[in-house]
């Protein structure tokens, strides 16, 4: 935006064409804490938090790798990073790139995750089938409508809102548990009177719907892209060792993210035109949507407790073997991460304590029967 100085106050004098969103909620029961929809109600009333499908870029990847280790790879598999190109069916051929059009050459699933890299990634979906992927996602919410089987899945060109991948973000976070997002909780008359209330799930109760293991590993992942990849600024300015999350860029930068959590708030912003044209040829995540969600969470990150995921049953691990020299998680038993095994390089080209509530009060598993209930 432009602004002047007038009369001692700042007058906008430019409104600005790009949007915005964010959306925190706590993923531990999918309330929605705060959200903004666009700059400004009044000019344009549309939320792009819940209506916007937008594509998330690499911010999708987290769930590729996901369901990578649900077909046998590892955070310490190694994965070629070598160029590939496969058939476009249309007698052509489609060769991903990775952002800088740099080749690494073998990478671990764990830095090729935390780096964002295209090419390895591509390589995966490739080896586990972008059906297999379609399957997985749908754990976290996702319609599998949404998505169609190709390579491209792993670069983020489906569309989704910022809602759902706040929620499908919130599986990592809270351990490997589908939350519903809601964002009333309580309806009451003018007396106190309870109306009706938002059922709020106790995941502790429920079935998680992905493997804990699982969960725990890819949030172990997201904290190194946080701590040594894409998302680096997060922990540098908030110095927190249970950040974890994931930038996101479409091609020519249409659309830019940036999708972090803790294990008691999950935070995703967005940032893009409400029709898409690039925001600029060095507009990325990590420069424009994470230091909008950094202004979110610095006033209020000290007063949110600093937990780390307990490591559930089933999981070995690897002093020393990460990335970065970390430890490395691997599931107890696979043998896959142990040795190292190049299984991705040359895959097939496949196209408060409350009182009980009073007899009047009902409550009501999603929003939408709640209002309906109201309605009528």
């Amino acid at each position: 935006i432009r602004v002047i100085s007038s009369n001692n106050n700042w007058n906008i004098v430019q409104l600005p064409e790009v949007e915005g969103a964010i959306v925190a909620l706590n993923p531990t029961n999918g309330g929605i804490k705060a959200m903004m929809g666009g700059f400004d109600f009044f000019k344009n009333n549309y939320n792009h938090v819940t209506q916007a499908m937008r594509q998330p870029g690499s911010g999708f990847k987290s769930f590729i790798y996901s369901a990578a280790l649900e077909k046998g790879f590892s955070a310490n598999t190694i994965v070629s990073g070598d160029p590939i190109c496969f058939d476009d069916g249309a007698n052509g051929q489609w060769c991903p790139k990775n952002d800088e059009d740099d080749v690494t050459g073998a990478v671990s699933v764990r830095e090729a995750l935390a780096r964002s890299l295209n090419i390895p990634t591509v390589r995966i979906i490739s080896s586990i089938t972008p059906q297999f992927v379609i399957n997985h996602i749908s754990h976290f919410g996702f319609d599998s409508s949404q998505f169609k089987p190709y390579l491209t899945i792993g670069l983020g060109a489906n569309e989704v809102t910022p809602l759902q991948l706040a929620a499908a973000y919130a599986v990592f976070a809270n351990g490997g548990y589908l939350v519903n997002p809601y964002i009333i909780s309580t309806i009451t008359d003018d007396s106190g009177k309870v109306l009706a209330k938002t059922a709020v799930p106790n995941i502790s109760q429920e079935s998680p719907t992905i493997d804990p293991r699982n969960a725990f590993i890819v949030n172990s992942m997201l904290q190194s892209a946080i701590r040594n990849g894409t998302g680096a600024r997060a922990y540098r300015e908030l110095k927190r060792n249970d950040l974890a999350g994931k930038t996101g860029t479409t091609n020519d930068s249409k659309d830019v993210w940036f999708n972090g959590y803790t294990p008691n708030l999950v935070a995703v912003t967005w940032v893009g035109f409400d029709q898409p044209k690039t925001l600029g040829a060095h507009a990325y995540g990590a420069n424009i949507a994470l230091p909008i969600w950094l202004n979110f969470m610095k006033p209020i990150i000290n007063d949110i407790p600093q937990l780390q995921l307990p490591m559930p049953a089933g999981i070995k691990v690897i002093s020393g073997a990460a990335w970065k020299g970390g430890d490395e998680y691997v599931y107890g038993e696979s043998n896959v991460a142990t040795e190292h095994n190049n299984v991705a390089s040359a895959p097939e080209e496949t196209n408060e304590n409350e009182q009980q509530p009073a007899k009047e009060e009902h409550k009501f598993n999603n929003i939408e029967s709640l209002i309906n209930n109201l309605l009528n």
